[in-house]
């Protein structure tokens, strides 16, 4: 193109007004570039994060394979229920076997078994004890009744009570020793036969004396020395 030809083409700068030509020229502001920046990253910024995201999916996949595959393998090989037991879990009731039921009956039966035995001698040893104090009741009541003497027993009897058996004293004084001591062993207890003979004649109670058998005779005897 010749000089002249150029010279007569009118300039961009001519054809845009003084407005355009200043927005065309003006430079451009922080705010406008930090813009299209961030514009032109976006895209950018939104692929890292899926593949970021599929990356931490892959991860957590991978997890759960592993963890699978060492949950089955200890499950097959029968050491999962000493896991548990070493991090103090309880194993699912869906993973125990028949077996591992059965072993946990016996041995919740053989405790209670043990338990019954422990019961049964503790009430042996219940009774035992009991069955002691009892003798060694009745041994101190046996050892204050032989201490009393003949007044104290006879006080345990009621003025209405000693009459009636002076009256049996007077009658039996009467009767034959033998039918005498016979009746009234039948009758009366060792105290009351002793009260009785007391009130008998002497030569009457010495012959119901030598009549009655003689471990009662020497018991009636003690009682009336007492």
């Amino acid at each position: 193109m010749s000089p002249a030809v150029e010279a007569r083409r009118p300039s961009r700068a001519a054809k845009l007004g003084g407005k355009e030509f200043e927005e065309a020229f003006k430079p451009k502001s922080r705010e406008s570039t930090a813009k299209e920046l961030e514009e032109k990253k976006g895209p950018e910024k939104i692929q890292k994060k899926k593949s970021g995201f599929r990356k931490l999916i892959f991860i957590i996949l991978a997890l759960i394979i592993l963890i699978g595959g060492a949950v089955a393998a200890l499950y097959f090989s029968g050491n999962l229920n000493t896991v548990f037991e070493a991090v103090g879990l309880k194993k699912p009731e869906a993973m125990i076997t028949l077996e591992e039921r059965q072993a946990a009956l016996d041995q919740r039966e053989t405790a209670l078994d043990k338990r019954e035995q422990e019961l049964g001698a503790l009430q042996q040893k219940l009774e035992a004890q009991q069955k002691a104090l009892e003798e060694a009741q009745s041994a101190a009541s046996a050892s204050a009744a032989a201490n009393r003497t003949f007044e104290e027993i006879r006080s345990d009897f009621s003025e209405e009570k000693l009459a009636e058996l002076k009256q049996v004293g007077a009658i039996y004084s009467k009767m034959d020793a033998a039918a005498a001591a016979s009746i009234i062993t039948s009758i009366y207890d060792a105290k009351q036969v002793a009260v009785i003979i007391y009130y008998m004649q002497p030569a009457a109670a010495a012959l119901v004396l030598a009549n009655l058998e003689a471990s009662l005779a020497a018991g009636i005897t003690k009682i009336l020395t007492g």
